[in-house]
């Protein structure tokens, strides 16, 4: 069911990722994110790791760590999902790997970042994560708010039954996810009207 909002961010034991030896797992936020920057342009790995900076937009929402970035890499070309495209010269240093979205890669980023999210926990990052990505990308951020909303009407319609038959102090959680639902809820009028009137920056 639905948990109250967490303040994630890659470097936390929460984070979820792909293990090195498990290949067939799901993506994790942190691998959804370097794939969309590839996707957005091919790019080495210490500008993707720029880019997700907490000096950066992005990583002002989802820090990862240059040394996680480089995994990330690892387990999407493992995957299929990017591949090299080449060499740039490093500062001082070796020849930097240029990486792409394969494909397959940015068909999967795409439907990944116009997805809703399920859980009322995962709007504090993940959707506004795809919310920035679906704006670097050229897609259809407002239809993701949309499907987003319905996905949150859902949860408060539940948690509100779930109120209904609830007694004593286990009320208490009850009443917090029900207070989440209605600020997720307003923050995604908030979020249309930054669509909407916000230029986008890199």
């Amino acid at each position: 069911m639905e948990a109250a909002p967490g303040d994630g961010n890659g470097d936390s034991a929460g984070t979820r990722t792909g293990g090195d030896g498990d290949p067939g797992r799901a993506p994790s936020l942190n691998d959804w994110l370097v794939l969309a920057l590839v996707a957005e342009s091919p790019r080495h790995g210490f500008a993707v790791a720029r880019a997700l900076d907490p000096g950066a937009p992005l990583g002002s929402i989802w820090r990862v760590a240059r040394p996680q970035v480089y995994r990330s890499l690892d387990r999407l070309t493992r995957a299929g999902l990017v591949a090299p495209r080449g060499t740039e010269p490093g500062a001082g240093g070796p020849e930097r790997v240029v990486v792409a979205a394969t494909d397959a890669g940015t068909r999967a980023v795409h439907a990944w970042a116009t997805a809703p999210v399920e859980h009322l926990r995962d709007v504090r990052a993940e959707l506004l994560a795809k919310l920035m990505i679906c704006r670097r990308l050229g897609l259809d951020g407002c239809d993701l708010l949309d499907r987003q909303a319905v996905a949150i009407d859902a949860i408060h319609r539940r948690l509100d039954e779930r109120l209904a038959t609830t007694r004593g102090d286990a009320r208490l959680p009850v009443l917090w996810r029900l207070e989440s639902a209605r600020a997720a809820r307003r923050f995604l009028g908030v979020a249309r009207d930054w669509w909407t009137d916000a230029p986008a920056t890199p």
